[in-house]
């Protein structure tokens, strides 16, 4: 009998049958609200209604298929399967897609959507930095880390939107993944073992502090750059928050069943009615990530 593992993240008890290390680990429990499970093969989706490159789906089935790494299937929001693609197989690039699209397309069947975006807690509640790879959304979270602000999720951040209250940000794993060059700045010291895929010079960072419970949103900060020598911040009108965030949404492509598209649409106008939006543009050259935090923290972002 193969060994089985009991995760948390997202508020979802996850049970699998690989080790997955960036997760929290929890005690034995009954109620299980994901199992992933690993299997020889896996099948083209039966009449799909949408077919994009590597993916295709229907209103309750996900597939996506990542050459010589694993098929992946999620079915009705609870169930993924792993076909591996190599032998043996590649355990940390089953790992990295699993925890990024795989787990993007779960939570969408799950009726809860996402923003490319790291978030960190405050007692004013959740900052969220939103922006495309490569924007500094994880630098500046473990950065803020550093100086008493604990990580509630990194790339990821799922967002519920309950009637009548403000829309906060799910827990997700209490690691970052940044750059060399970014944990340089931040004195921190990275080793070959927590590197995220070989051919990048890209870590994973264990969080300083960890926010475990849902936290209010207090502030989305849509990030940028500019030409010019100093920080630009503004507040966002509704109807271009609404434009950023569309653009910025995980995974928006795999958003094809017409009713999950009305959700999202819903859940982008709840969010933007609720949470007040900034856009934040930094010099491209002549600052230090320090230098940033300290321009975030004295504009109260935090």
């Amino acid at each position: 009998m193969s060994t089985v593992f009991l995760y948390t993240s997202y508020e979802l008890v996850i049970q699998s049958d690989i080790e997955l290390p960036q997760l929290r680990n929890v005690s034995y429990t009954e109620d299980v609200d994901v199992v992933i499970q690993t299997c020889n093969d896996i099948k083209d989706l039966n009449a799909p209604t949408a077919t994009f490159g590597l993916w295709q789906s229907t209103a309750t089935e996900f597939l996506l298929d990542v050459p010589r790494v694993a098929r992946f299937l999620v079915s009705q929001g609870r169930f993924i399967s792993i076909a591996p693609d190599s032998s043996p197989p590649d355990v940390d690039q089953i790992r990295l897609h699993l925890l990024g699209s795989v787990f993007a397309a779960l939570l969408q069947q799950r009726s809860q959507f996402a923003l490319h975006a790291s978030a960190v807690y405050s007692p004013k509640g959740a900052t969220l930095f939103v922006g495309r790879s490569g924007a500094g959304k994880s630098t500046l979270a473990t950065g803020l880390g550093q100086r008493g602000f604990p990580l509630i999720c990194d790339d990821i951040a799922a967002i519920q939107c309950p009637e009548d209250a403000t829309p906060h940000v799910l827990p997700a794993a209490p690691l970052t993944r940044i750059w060399r060059d970014s944990a340089e700045q931040l004195e921190i010291h990275v080793k070959a073992k927590q590197r995220v895929r070989q051919a990048l010079e890209k870590y994973y960072t264990p969080s300083v502090a960890f926010q475990a419970k849902v936290a209010q949103i207090q502030h989305i900060v849509i990030l940028g750059t500019t030409n010019i020598s100093d920080y630009e911040l503004h507040m966002l009108p509704q109807t271009t928050a609404m434009q950023y965030l569309h653009r910025f949404t995980y995974r928006k492509r795999y958003i094809a069943d017409p009713m999950r598209r009305q959700a999202h649409f819903l859940w982008l106008s709840t969010i933007v009615k609720s949470v007040t939006s900034h856009q934040l543009k930094r010099p491209l050259h002549s600052v230090t990530i320090p230098q940033t935090l300290d321009f975030i923290m004295e504009s109260k972002l935090i």
